[in-house]
């Protein structure tokens, strides 16, 4: 499995996943940080529960990338190896 992970073809789609899991995980905690605000009638922080779930909503969208990432890779690997075994039992 490793060397079929390692092939020049899947370095772009570790890249480009890895990628979107950082940028959806920063953009996450940005949000998780915006989501206290100040009042300014007595000077309390108050939590904003549209960004709270916001960021959520943000890690919830890097969680579906390494889905997608482990679903697409593995489907390609089991794929692969279905075409070997039939090759052989065809000879």
């Amino acid at each position: 499995m490793l060397r079929y992970l390692s092939q020049l073809r899947w370095i772009w789609w570790h890249l480009l996943s890895i990628s979107f899991l950082v940028g959806f995980g920063l953009l996450g905690r940005w949000q998780w940080q915006a989501r206290t605000r100040l009042n300014t009638e007595d000077g309390t922080a108050v939590v904003d529960w549209q960004n709270t779930f916001y960021a959520i909503q943000w890690w919830l969208f890097a969680a579906f990338v390494v889905w997608f990432w482990w679903k697409f890779l593995f489907d390609g690997y089991n794929l692969e190896n279905k075409k070997d075994e039939s090759e052989i039992s065809n000879n």
